[in-house]
């Protein structure tokens, strides 16, 4: 089995957290101790790379073991630390470093550990030219936090600045000052640990405290806001996962139902057509498109009349099939009466002349559909208009007859055809 085998399968332990645990822990701690500004972001990108490197994906998992990592490294640190500072390992003290241009050297206090009742002597050599009158060393003594709890001049004894002084309970820095009183000069010396008048415990207690209230305030603060990017990516992943799969379902149903049919098809399978206004389809029988309510011109219904049979009869002169609607038989040429027409021939239409234009009018009109004249009189008896109506009517009705050659209304005195000229017999 190889190693990328064996490592996949190790990340499925459920122990696995112990693993990528005691790896983080250390490599934190050793980062917190360097005290590079830039080991608090490392801090953090470790506490978040090497639980991911193992598997973890969830959330929830990061926020408890990171928090966790961060705590145990704080505690770590601080007792780390307090173990420095009480043995003058963690910061060089003065007698270490080089002053520069104050020519204060060998600065350092003793004892460097005590109690409220134990005198701490302030101590520093200076090695410059100025005479000892016009120069004043004051040594400088602090908190942890900077602030300043006495400043005490220093006497001199051949080249050597010392002084004694009783401090409250706490835990203490120093630096020495120069004063050149010609010039009104001040310069001063680095920072060194020193006194501590606290038991080791209560250190021990305030600086873990401290580390761990450090550690989540800056390394905690990049690791939650790395957290936090991971949960939106994870989430934009998960939620296009969704999408994804979701098209891929509607793609794989649309596949299985059956493909629409275009319109061209439905309209042969069918008989149905196209409405030229809205493109809709239209049934074969329609006569307004369903969709836009346009009105639809004969010729659905002349194509439907041509696939319909058409009525035939047989010539009576060669037995040939020919359609109803001719007028000639198309083998022998033999001319068809219409009966339409000789009903014509046999009516006649009676009419009578209007006196006032001289139109032809119906037997039966009251006016004169041309002139509107009415055929009724205005001061006679209503028995007397009747009779007189109805003789003039019959007066005026002409007899007329239809002409065999051309099928024009002709008078019934007449001789000939007005029309086409045939004589009459």
């Amino acid at each position: 089995m190889d190693f990328k085998s064996a490592f996949e399968e190790l990340k499925k332990k459920k122990w696995v957290w112990i693993i990528y645990v005691s790896l983080t822990i250390p490599l934190d701690l050793f980062l917190a101790l360097s005290q590079n500004c830039l080991s608090l972001i490392f801090i953090a990108l470790v506490t978040f790379l090497i639980p991911f490197l193992f598997g973890v994906r969830s959330v929830r998992t990061f926020l408890i073991t990171g928090t966790l990592i961060i705590v145990i490294v704080g505690l770590l640190f601080g007792a780390i630390y307090t173990h420095f500072m009480y043995n003058r390992m963690y910061y060089p003290y003065l007698e270490r470093e080089s002053v520069g241009d104050t020519y204060l050297v060998e600065g350092k206090v003793t004892p460097y550990l005590g109690s409220e009742n134990t005198s701490f002597n302030y101590t520093v050599r200076y090695t410059g030219d100025e005479s000892p009158t016009n120069i004043t060393v004051y040594a400088n003594i602090t908190n942890t936090y900077g602030e300043i709890k006495k400043s005490i001049p220093l006497r001199y004894v051949d080249g050597l600045y010392y002084n004694e002084t009783y401090l409250e309970k706490d835990v203490f820095a120093h630096y020495f000052a120069i004063h050149i009183n010609s010039t009104n000069e001040w310069k001063t010396t680095a920072v060194g640990y020193g006194p501590i008048t606290v038991p080791y415990s209560e250190i021990l207690m305030l600086q873990m405290f401290f580390g761990v209230l450090s550690l989540l305030m800056y390394s905690g603060m990049f690791f939650y806001m790395i957290v936090v990017l991971f949960y939106w990516r994870k989430s934009g992943q998960e939620q296009r996962t969704r999408w994804e799969e979701e098209h891929k379902a509607a793609e794989e149903t649309k596949a299985k139902e059956p493909k629409e049919k275009t319109k061209k098809d439905e309209s042969a399978a069918s008989g149905a057509f196209t409405c030229t206004s809205c493109d809709a389809t239209v049934d074969a029988g329609a006569t307004r498109c369903w969709n836009c309510g346009e009105e639809f011109e004969g010729e659905e219904e002349e194509k439907i009349k041509k696939e319909e049979p058409k009525e035939e009869f047989e010539c009576t002169s060669c037995g040939a099939d020919v359609s109803s609607e001719a007028s000639f038989c198309p083998k022998c040429g033999e001319p068809f009466e219409d009966e339409d027409e000789e009903d014509k021939k046999e009516e006649v239409k009676e009419e009578f002349t209007c006196t006032s234009c001289g139109a032809d009018v119906d037997a039966d009109a009251n006016f004169c559909p041309k002139c509107g004249e009415p055929f009724e009189g205005e001061e006679e008896d209503e028995g007397e208009e009747e009779e007189k109506k109805v003789e003039g009517k019959k007066k005026a009705v002409k007899e007329e007859f239809t002409c065999d050659s051309c099928g024009a209304d002709v008078d019934a005195d007449a001789t000939s055809c007005p029309n086409c000229g045939e004589p009459f017999d």
